[in-house]
């Protein structure tokens, strides 16, 4: 798969004069052609991801742009909720009929892939990469090319999609999807996962498209999205725990040893100073995700230990 070589700048939508007090749809630079964009919604019963105590605070959906050598890729499609705000940010891109024509997704669940059939309509959207649907066999330990590829369902994934004009490019761990010629995203198995999840690593900005681990940081205004300064060690293990409970519940009742030692590989191999979850606050600097990783694996061997 080539990356979309026809796109515009990206100056169009980030220098555009918009009203101030629509900040919230404003998209923000994260690093070096990396934009972050969607929006926020306030946090109330109908999400079941967070504890009733966030109600009244602000959740962003978040999707990212990355843009090298003119050319694009966007990275989660996000929830109809958001999409005004995700069409506003494209808009000037859009209009001009130069994509993006490719996404890339961490899963196949509605709030990464829900707005698709609004992009195609916007954007042309041609392409989605995407990891594999569920099968029985992915939960076999054989890693052979045959087990992948079945477990793929091509065809099923490719008749949700064609109703929408869209092709589904199956990704896997190893695998890169190219942003331009000299940049890709480096494919990650997801250590925790309730259906096929992948991570993606962009090295150039040094950030880890996390999917919805690390996403348990809310706002307390919609305009909020990126968070650089976390909470004392004692208050992020709780909240990690807690969001275990809501999101990953089977962990609880899991031997957590071999995903302990998958996330720990993951951030010795790279260097994370972003984490850039599908929804939650973008947590920015080196300090801060290593204090979200040290909780992350806090709460993870206190479960193990509950064994």
């Amino acid at each position: 798969m080539h990356a979309d070589t026809d796109a515009g700048p990206i100056g169009s939508i980030t220098h555009r004069d918009r009203n101030p007090a629509d900040a919230a749809t404003t998209p923000g630079p994260i690093a070096e052609g990396l934009h972050l964009l969607g929006g926020s919604v306030a946090i109330d019963e109908r999400i079941s991801w967070y504890p009733a105590a966030e109600a009244g605070r602000h959740l962003p959906f978040n999707s990212y742009l990355l843009a090298d050598a003119g050319s694009l890729l966007l990275l989660e499609a996000g929830v109809p909720a958001v999409f005004p705000a995700l069409a506003a940010q494209l808009d000037g891109i859009a209009r001009a009929g130069q994509g993006p024509t490719r996404l890339a997704v961490t899963r196949n669940e509605p709030d990464c892939v829900a707005n698709i059939p609004g992009l195609v309509r916007l954007t042309g959207l041609r392409t989605v990469h995407s990891p594999g649907l569920l099968n029985t066999l992915q939960f076999f330990s054989d890693d052979t090319a045959a087990l992948r590829e079945g477990s793929f369902l091509d065809t099923a994934t490719e008749l949700q999609m064609l109703d929408f004009g869209v092709t589904c490019a199956r990704v896997a761990p190893g695998d890169t999807v190219p942003v331009s010629e000299r940049r890709g995203l480096e494919v990650i198995q997801a250590p925790l996962r309730v259906l096929p999840t992948v991570w993606y690593y962009d090295r150039l900005s040094r950030t880890l498209f996390c999917s919805d681990s690390f996403s348990d940081e809310t706002a307390a205004a919609p305009d909020q999205r990126l968070l650089a300064d976390v909470a004392p060690h004692d208050v992020l293990v709780a909240r990690c725990l807690e969001n275990f409970a809501l999101k990953f519940d089977w962990l609880a009742r899991s031997r957590l040893a071999p995903i302990i030692g998958q996330v720990e590989a993951i951030f010795a191999r790279h260097d994370i100073e972003t984490l850039a979850p599908s929804r939650g606050l973008v947590i920015r600097g080196a300090a801060a995700v290593r204090a979200k990783q040290s909780a992350m694996l806090a709460a993870l061997r206190q479960l193990e230990s509950r064994h």
